[in-house]
């Protein structure tokens, strides 16, 4: 069971969240609180039924095999955080790490290829890395500066390709296209002309600006979130902030909800979303019952969604044909493996990638031992767990849950998960789980 916080520098500043808009560059004339219920028909409605408590789910709901892989531990590829993971043409893993400032390459065994470009105060080096995103149009690697107030595109070998002034302190940013690049601001640009003030705004190559999209009046401080924001299905870019209800399709000249989540009662109320973020933050943390939209992911027919209800994160499928949900959970049981996660990290194909922290396989080290391959653990362990339910008593339900579901699964050692639990190291890379969806 996860719980969101609302601290650090990757909060998120609201834009929107029921805006209901189409427009250009040149017609856009609306305003942050011209906030309407998405009643046109071209928007697409999912009714979200209400969550309920702590929930488990077995991977094998959702996916037909899973596939751990361990990222190679060495002096210079170590892992701070997985702040953001692309992932290339090639299946390559791109890593976004923004405690150690760094960009590292991975191939699909988890073996290190490379960094891509280097913190320092030479032309070729990053003074600050804010957000980095993979253009498969160019085959590039392009790193957001906001320090240097620029873009800087890198080839997939580590070169350096070309640099882009911006003038703007940019919060994310999405590959739009094989020319431009749609980027978001939060409520701080760097212009001191308020009519230049805008959420949205499309560069080309040059840092030209070709549009921009919903207007604000009032700057506030900035707060940046670079793993929230876009989204993308069938080359298609999509804009999601947090706590909306809304997913916006963003193009080289519109700018309009697509889809609109209802979760009735447990709806954010329209009024709070124009607020200052801490004000927004704080109502939550004071409410009961809040449900609102963390990420979203397009794949295979699904939306892949983290919502968050009453402060606890859930993975929650739902079926785009029929707008039923197929999984929802706050917590789930790897009964394909070792090692499970609710927190989705991305999507390509029809896959579903999480990254899950070592310490957790490495935890497991002193069982590894009692079992063979071919092993049903969970019937192994009913003894046990039998014993910790008995001792367990009524208290602390949701780990009687999770227990007494855990007891339902069953979960045969192969010899790959021994080999992979033995060889992990305190200290070690995270693992990218790769599950593929039925």
């Amino acid at each position: 069971m996860v719980r969101p916080h609302f601290s650090g520098i990757s909060r998120l500043l609201v834009a929107v969240s029921l805006v209901l808009l189409t427009a250009s560059c040149k017609s856009n004339k609306e305003r942050l609180a011209d906030y309407v219920e998405p009643d046109n028909p071209e928007v697409e409605k999912f009714k979200i039924k209400p969550l309920e408590g702590y929930r488990v789910a077995r991977y094998s709901d959702l996916f037909s095999s899973v596939v751990s892989v361990p990222l190679e531990t060495t002096n210079e590829s170590l892992v701070g955080e997985i702040t953001k993971l692309e992932i290339l043409g090639n299946g390559d893993f791109l890593i976004f790490d923004r405690i150690k400032s760094a960009i590292l390459l991975f191939a699909p065994n988890g073996k290190f290829i490379r960094r891509i470009g280097r913190q320092g105060s030479g032309p070729e080096e990053y003074t600050s890395l804010d957000d980095v995103c993979y253009d498969s149009y160019n085959n590039q690697i392009i790193l957001l500066d906001n320090s240097k107030g620029c873009f800087m595109r890198y080839s997939v070998d580590g070169q350096m390709v070309s640099q882009t002034k911006t003038g703007m302190f940019i919060g994310s940013f999405a590959v739009l296209d094989k020319d431009n690049l749609v980027v978001y601001l939060d409520y701080h640009d760097s212009s001191s002309n308020p009519a230049d003030w805008y959420n949205f705004k499309v560069i080309d190559k040059a840092g030209k600006v070709k549009a921009k999209f919903l207007k604000y009046d009032k700057r506030t401080s900035f707060l940046h979130s670079c793993d929230n924001v876009f989204c993308s299905l069938d080359g298609k870019i999509y804009s999601k902030q947090e706590f909306s209800s809304s997913v916006f399709s963003v193009s080289l000249d519109k700018f309009y909800p697509k889809y609109y989540f209802d979760f009735g009662k447990n709806q954010i109320p329209t009024k709070w979303i124009t607020e200052d973020f801490d004000n927004i933050a704080d109502k939550i943390r004071k409410s009961n019952g809040k449900t609102y939209l963390s990420k979203v992911f397009f794949v295979k027919g699904k939306m892949m969604m983290n919502l968050v209800h009453n402060h606890v994160y859930y993975l929650y499928s739902l079926n785009q044909n029929d707008c039923k949900s197929d999984v929802y959970a706050s917590d789930m049981i790897n009964d394909m493996g070792l090692g499970s996660s609710i927190m989705i990290s991305n999507v390509k194909g029809n896959k579903c990638y999480f990254a899950i922290d070592a310490s957790r396989f490495y935890d497991m080290k002193t069982d590894i031992v009692k079992y063979k391959a071919g092993d049903n653990i969970t019937k192994k362990d009913e003894g046990k767990i039998t014993a910790a339910l008995k001792k367990l008593g009524n208290k602390d339900p949701s780990t009687r849950l999770f227990l007494e579901e855990y007891m339902k699964s069953d979960i045969i050692l192969t010899q790959r998960d021994i080999d992979m639990v033995n060889s992990i190291k305190e200290g070690d890379n995270p693992i990218i789980q790769v599950c593929t969806l039925k």
